[in-house]
């Protein structure tokens, strides 16, 4: 069940939501976010060529301070996940929206990209679509399928 937080936050962006997985696109950055293990998990649909890129978004991340510096900074699948332990803190609607921009502002810089295969078949990817809990690249025919 979703918290009444990520309900709200989700509804005041008007966000999509399925099952209990909030996802959407923000400024050209797809992700998702998920309530699992005691907090929240945000996955970007940002992808890196090697560790390093993971490393200097977090160092970033930490030099923010407050809320938004306490994100632990992982991968899942290659794409950009930043997790929030809600055991320490809850994770305020505020601080979500600055994660989205800091994302928005910074990952690329970091190292991160768009992938643009897409994860069906392969081909070169224009849509993006919610599959397997996440939002990802999606060929226009794959998409179709959905």
């Amino acid at each position: 069940m979703m918290s009444s937080s990520l309900s709200s936050w989700q509804s005041a962006n008007k966000f999509r939501r399925e099952g209990d997985v909030v996802y959407g696109v923000y400024q050209g950055c797809g992700f998702s976010v998920s309530e699992e293990d005691g907090g929240k998990l945000f996955i970007f649909m940002l992808s890196a060529d090697d560790n390093r890129a993971f490393d200097t978004f977090e160092n970033a991340l930490a030099g923010e301070g407050g809320e938004l510096s306490q994100g632990q900074i992982g991968d899942v699948e290659n794409y950009l996940a930043v997790f929030y332990d809600e055991s320490v803190s809850s994770v305020s609607l505020r601080t979500m929206d600055k994660l989205l921009d800091f994302v928005v502002a910074e990952a690329r810089s970091c190292g991160f990209h768009v992938p643009n295969t897409c994860v069906k078949c392969g081909a070169r990817a224009n849509k993006r679509s919610f599959v397997d809990n996440m939002v990802q690249p999606l060929c226009a025919e794959c998409s179709a399928k959905q």
